[in-house]
């Protein structure tokens, strides 16, 4: 049986603080952003990031329920909630890769390659 996290007020309001802090420390006040804590179509995602890139908007959502992790910590919380920031501060680089006629996997597979570095620098430093 797969294990069901439920996301709470409490976490809301760390993902949000979290999700602010890097758009600051990066930078990202040029966008018009909203954060919200909704039921994604995708049950298996804790959290996304949609945007127009010539709008310059996003919408950063956490899951209200999702079946990825075993656990639901503070720590996976502030680490989701920066995912979706790098996600933000790659869209771009997304955007002209797929207009060079790259595969959308290939272009998927270096953003999160890049994202596990950053992950890696911000939440694992040895």
């Amino acid at each position: 049986m797969t294990a069901v996290n439920i996301s709470t007020k409490k976490h809301f309001e760390v993902f949000k603080k979290e999700v602010n802090k890097w758009v600051k420390a990066y930078g990202l006040l040029d966008w018009e952003l909203n954060i919200e804590h909704i039921e994604l179509a995708d049950e298996a995602n804790s959290a996304e990031c949609a945007y127009n890139i010539v709008g310059k908007s996003a919408t950063i959502r956490l899951n209200k329920s999702f079946t990825d992790m075993s656990t639901f910590t503070m720590q996976e919380i502030k680490e989701a909630a920066a995912h979706e920031v790098f996600e933000l501060l790659l869209c771009h680089f997304g955007h002209l890769a797929e207009n060079r006629y790259t595969t959308a996997k290939e272009i998927e597979i270096a953003r999160h390659g890049i994202i596990a570095r950053l992950l890696n620098y911000h939440f694992h430093k040895p």
